[in-house]
């Protein structure tokens, strides 16, 4: 799924769900996550800039360390998941550096 956004879109994903993903449903105060958070369908924004540097790039976040991103400016997919849970919900400095990493390459 997230390769295919980064290629905007394509046969496994319509116009409306592309568009459902990269517009915003909800921002604010996050009820579970201890930050401010904004969402499109099923999807984190980069809105504290976890993601990397781009700002229109999407991604989620596991308990435990997990993350994958998805920059379609970039070209950019990658996941992370780990063999040693954390107790970090958001933003794991472990998935954190792998990505700011992957950037530096580009």
């Amino acid at each position: 799924l997230y390769e295919t956004y980064t290629k905007g879109g394509g046969a496994l994903m319509n116009a409306t769900t592309f568009d459902a993903l990269s517009s915003a449903r909800t921002h604010g105060p996050d009820l579970v996550l201890p930050m401010i958070t904004s969402f499109g369908a099923g999807i984190m924004h980069n809105t504290h800039g976890l993601f990397g540097p781009e700002p229109t790039t999407l991604g989620h976040c596991g308990w435990g360390g997990s993350m994958a991103i998805a920059d379609q400016r970039n070209g950019l997919t990658c996941a992370y998941v780990m063999n040693r849970q954390s107790n970090i919900l958001v933003g794991d400095p472990r998935a954190v550096r792998l990505v700011e990493a992957a950037y530096e390459c580009l």
